[in-house]
């Protein structure tokens, strides 16, 4: 069966696909991708030491500046980007 963190990081996977899907649709006032940068939080510190960490907190910072901000059409589209790709490094 698998263990407590092998399911972690199942969920934490399924989690970045769907965030992938939905993220160019979604409205930048979203909380959704807040949510999921605390879960990857949360799995790097606790057993996630394969991740880098720099990644997550840029995609963190991104993901604030996406919903916090009020950005021009392109700048937005930039920090949906990097705040994308922050997670799949």
């Amino acid at each position: 069966m698998f263990s407590e963190f092998e399911l972690y990081a199942l969920v934490l996977c399924g989690f970045t696909i769907w965030l992938l899907a939905v993220r160019g649709r979604m409205q930048p006032e979203s909380n959704w991708p807040l949510a999921y940068y605390l879960a990857l939080v949360f799995y790097q510190k606790t057993k996630g030491e394969f991740l880098e960490a720099g990644f997550i907190y840029s995609g963190v910072v991104c993901a604030m500046m996406i919903r916090f901000e009020f950005m021009s059409q392109g700048f937005l589209n930039s920090s949906v980007f990097w705040s994308l790709s922050a997670s799949f490094m």
